[in-house]
């Protein structure tokens, strides 16, 4: 019965080792994807961009964005979400829509259920949208049940 505890006791011990080990790269990613979009912040202060919300200042930004994108291919979530912002202001669902498929591609956790049904309700397709919320809503209301 002892050597079953060890075995059970070694098992959780390793589980909890990969929870750490993967916690830890984890911390790391959000500490650069943090740092990268202070770097960006930066490039916009530097090319003298100061956001007053405007229809210009939105395609101004892309521009920047884009610019700042190309300049670091590192793929980082928070610039490309701030980018997919900006086109959903810009009402270009489609580009939108594209580039959340990156995002999602690249780190199926920042995939956003509000972000997808914001473009398929920009680009009319109003059902799709209220799918998706609902789909949102009962998977929610599922788990709140359970627990």
């Amino acid at each position: 019965m002892f050597f079953l505890s060890l075995i059970t006791a070694d098992k959780e011990l390793e589980k909890i080792n990969k929870d750490y080990k993967k916690t830890c790269k984890q911390i790391k990613y959000d500490e650069k994807t943090y740092d990268k979009f202070e770097e960006y912040m930066d490039f916009l202060k530097l090319n003298n961009f100061k956001n007053k919300y405007t229809t210009e200042d939105y395609i101004k930004e892309l521009e920047l964005c884009n610019k700042f994108l190309e300049k670091n291919p590192d793929f980082n979530d928070l610039i490309l979400i701030h980018k997919i912002s900006l086109l959903i202001e810009l009402k270009k669902y489609d580009e939108a829509l594209k580039n959340y498929k990156i995002l999602v591609n690249k780190n199926p956790e920042k995939s956003s259920v509000h972000i997808l049904a914001e473009c398929y309700a920009g680009l009319n397709d109003k059902e799709k949208a209220f799918e998706l919320i609902n789909q949102k809503y009962e998977k929610e209301k599922k788990t709140v049940l359970i627990t």
